[in-house]
């Protein structure tokens, strides 16, 4: 089985050899990320898989990767890939800011991204150059990032289903593909071992151990929501966030939340006489809590 797998990585080789990474070729790449990641931005929900291609790193790392696989020196592999980075997240901030006041802002939230790609490629191509021990830690530390990162999207998979899916099996498959090439060596085992498991138990206890909490007042105009404390309030999905009514100092009612997660919940107040009031409450981290009357 062993000699299966490492025949095929062997042929893989060899088939992408017949494919040289040219400047045009990059520059034609980062003009598709560019819109891609774009139209990502722009089309796709925030929960979705294919958001993340212009939020996080995962799929950036891959990509600066096989950049570095693909060119001849460090420093070529250093320019191509922080020039792929920036050309790329350059366009895609041109192409947002018609529709996103904070395209600019975002653009400038990957200059430190960037800024560490470019010796990451470097290193990466000198040690892939040379062997030994700093690849194996080079690409160990990668597997871990991406377990990471698949850890986080599997805890948004676990309060969204099917959204994060995607997210879910890129970033496991490359940690598993990048850790397997380790250890198909015995050289390299311990050391793989070590990061990757490590990594593995850090993202166990992030996604089932920690809970996040956010806890607030919402403020509900008095008119159409009279709150008192025979009021009764409900959750449509109570993993994301949970209400309850409560009484505040001044000795009236008013909604409390605690949200487990960020995103979008429905709760249904209900009155003493039995009618039902419904509100959508959103809640991330930049924009806060917002809510929005269903009648």
């Amino acid at each position: 089985m062993l000699e299966t797998i490492i025949s095929c990585r062997e042929k893989a080789r060899e088939y992408a050899k017949e494919y040289e990474l040219t400047a045009k070729r990059l520059i034609i790449f980062s003009c598709a990320m560019g819109v891609i990641t774009a139209l990502c931005a722009l089309l796709c929900p925030k929960e979705c898989s294919l958001f993340n291609i212009s939020q996080r790193c995962e799929l950036w790392i891959v990509l600066v990767l096989i950049i570095t696989m693909k060119s001849h020196t460090p420093s070529e592999a250093a320019l191509m890939s922080g020039g792929m980075m920036i050309c790329a997240h350059f366009l895609a901030a041109i192409i947002k800011t018609p529709f996103e006041k904070a395209a600019p802002e975002q653009f400038i939230g990957w200059v430190p991204a960037i800024l560490a790609a470019i010796p990451y490629a470097y290193f990466a191509k000198r040690f892939f150059g040379q062997g030994g021990k700093g690849k194996v830690w080079l690409l160990s530390l990668t597997s871990a990032v991406m377990l990471l990162y698949g850890f986080v999207h599997l805890k948004g998979l676990m309060i969204r289903p099917v959204y994060q899916l995607t997210a879910v099996l890129f970033c496991f498959g490359t940690a598993a593909a990048i850790a397997w090439g380790l250890i198909a060596s015995q050289q390299t085992r311990v050391i793989s071992a070590a990061v990757c498991g490590t990594a593995l138990l850090a993202g166990v206890v992030v996604c089932f151990a920690h809970t996040y909490r956010h806890s607030c007042v919402l403020l509900l105009d008095s008119a159409k929501y009279p709150i008192t404390d025979s009021w009764s309030v409900s959750a449509e999905n109570e993993r994301i966030s949970e209400p309850a009514i409560e009484r505040t100092n001044d000795d009236k009612a008013a909604l409390e939340v605690i949200f487990y997660e960020e995103g979008e919940n429905t709760y249904t107040l209900t009155d003493p006489d039995g009618e039902e009031y419904e509100i959508v409450v959103s809640y991330d981290g930049k924009d806060g809590v917002n809510v929005y009357d269903k009648r």
